[in-house]
């Protein structure tokens, strides 16, 4: 099974990590982003943001 690794660092994604999500939808770990501020859609933990992203949840970004 694969994982979902940082962006930039290319470590697995842990449930517990505090990961900023950008414009292009890729995920960082909040240490390692490097880009623009102004392209952050959201930061929160890892487990947070799958629950948000999800095609199931009433809560995804559209």
């Amino acid at each position: 099974m694969s994982k979902i690794r940082c962006g930039t660092c290319h470590v697995p994604l842990e449930n517990d990590d505090n990961i900023i999500m950008d414009f292009f939808n890729t995920l960082t770990h909040r240490g390692c982003y490097q880009q623009d501020p102004k392209m952050i859609i959201d930061v929160d933990t890892f487990k947070n943001l799958k629950v948000k992203v999800s095609p199931h949840s009433n809560n995804a970004y559209k």
